[in-house]
């Protein structure tokens, strides 16, 4: 069974959130609880203008922190989701997303499969990177494909290692565009990824 998107973006940042609170006191328990309800009925509407706004929060060298790049994660998410769902033209999405591009992100928890199609992590046909085809939970709309280079490239004759784990990933925007005509959608490609077992976290 695939695991649930919406219930990873929630895990991985309840992790994240909990962790570094304390120590960089941007985003509370309070105003996560607030970015969570939307995200759980999918409402991207209102779930990508809280983002944003704690987003907004980083300044200057805190652009870097952990939560930002799970906000920045889940934001890109929001906006894929209403280019979508078509609320949003191809180049309005691009001009909201573009910015982020050579910042860091970090994933939510997702489930590694060899086969597989919606919000899994698997390798590309040409063994060359780690992909994930982002959707909505029912799996009716393609919101993202994301292509992962590894820091560490050996790494993939290694990953079937990895089938059944939860894992999640730390990696570098290194180009958004948008693809699709009837199912508009971003397409993703990162860099400097590494990987990490949710179990070992």
């Amino acid at each position: 069974m695939r695991k649930s998107l919406i219930g990873s973006l929630a895990c991985v940042a309840c992790l994240f959130f909990a962790v570094a609170a304390h120590a960089q006191d941007k985003v509370s328990d309070k105003d996560f609880g607030a970015l969570i309800e939307p995200l759980s009925k999918e409402n991207w509407k209102s779930a990508e203008t809280i983002s944003l706004s704690y987003l907004g929060r980083f300044k200057g060298k805190e652009d870097t922190a952990d939560q930002a790049a799970i906000l920045r994660y889940m934001y890109i998410r929001c906006v894929g989701a209403r280019l979508a769902a078509k609320e949003y033209t191809p180049a309005v999405a691009l001009a909201k997303v573009k910015r982020y591009t050579g910042k860091k992100v970090i994933t939510p928890v997702l489930q590694y499969k060899s086969h597989g199609v919606f919000n899994l992590i698997s390798i590309s046909d040409d063994s060359t990177s780690l992909v994930l085809c982002g959707a909505n939970d029912a799996g009716t709309y393609i919101h993202t494909f994301e292509y992962y280079t590894l820091n560490d490239p050996a790494a993939l004759a290694h990953v079937s290692e990895l089938e059944g784990h939860n894992i999640r990933m730390f990696a570098r925007i290194k180009s958004i565009t948008t693809g699709g005509v009837t199912m508009p959608h971003f397409e993703i490609r990162l860099d400097n990824t590494d990987i990490y077992d949710a179990a070992e976290q």
